[in-house]
């Protein structure tokens, strides 16, 4: 499981396979992890968190899990601001317990189209 954490940073952040390596042969490390989950979901059109921010939607204050990276098109945001406006394309990277991470794809799934 620590390994296909370590891959899935590979991917969003570009961090050198050295540094996998290395991380890869320190588990303690790893350790301190391994109840974290990373998870993708894709803002579609009719996703409703479509046009609406971070902050907005409250993803952390109402789930525990982060959004860590979105992709949009060829770039990559990392650590995207809370005022961060999701469009249809989208592809949000979350981290966090497991439940945590279901609580935000639920949210972006059914969040209101208006904040309150």
């Amino acid at each position: 499981m620590e390994l296909e954490f370590l891959k899935t940073l590979v991917i969003i952040f570009g961090v050198s396979a050295s540094v996998v390596f290395i991380l890869h042969k320190l588990p303690e490390k790893c350790e301190m992890i391994s109840d974290i989950e990373t998870e993708t979901y894709l803002i579609s059109e009719n996703t409703s968190a479509a046009g609406r921010s971070i902050k907005d939607l409250r993803i952390r204050s109402e789930t525990g899990a982060t959004v860590i990276a979105v992709r949009r098109g060829k770039e990559v945001i990392s650590s995207p601001e809370p005022e961060f406006i999701f469009k249809p394309g989208d592809v949000v990277y979350l981290i966090g317990r497991r439940e945590n991470v279901l609580k935000a794809i639920e949210l972006l799934e059914s969040s209101p189209s208006q904040p309150s």
